[in-house]
């Protein structure tokens, strides 16, 4: 993102995760946590491959306790790209919410793409950017 931004003469108005400290990195880690779950669950089932990407997310962040409340939760209702849109508070967030969720889901089936799709355009992330992360997520797997 930072390249992108770089490159397209945007300023930087957050911080990412690995730039905050204390309470600021459990909260951003519950966000892409919940961003995760939202994404996977977008077509209604959340599969192994999902459900091991978040849990990795879970254990290298230590929100054991919130994880089991979050996906409980998750599971009861549908995934809402709206809601997960309104946890971030920078563009910066908001590139690692839509980044975590192409992540747990990759280049996926139709419901999953849509809510990409959707995501994408309620966080304000430009096309451009947007195409630029898929490239960068299809070309690490």
């Amino acid at each position: 993102y930072q390249r992108w931004q770089e490159k397209n003469g945007q300023a930087s108005e957050g911080k990412p995760i690995i730039h905050l400290e204390g309470p600021a990195v459990k909260a951003r880690s519950e966000a892409i946590l919940q961003a995760m779950i939202g994404a996977a669950n977008a077509d209604g089932q959340i599969d192994a491959d999902e459900r091991t990407a978040i849990m990795e997310h879970v254990k290298s962040c230590s929100l054991e306790a919130e994880a089991t409340t979050m996906f409980m939760d998750a599971l009861q209702k549908p995934s809402n790209a709206e809601e997960i849109a309104k946890l971030s508070d920078s563009a910066e967030m908001g590139v690692e919410l839509y980044l975590a969720s192409l992540a747990v889901t990759g280049v996926g089936n139709d419901k999953d793409e849509q809510y990409l799709n959707e995501l994408a355009g309620k966080l304000n992330l430009a096309p451009e950017l947007v195409e630029e992360i898929r490239s960068e997520v299809v070309a690490a797997a």
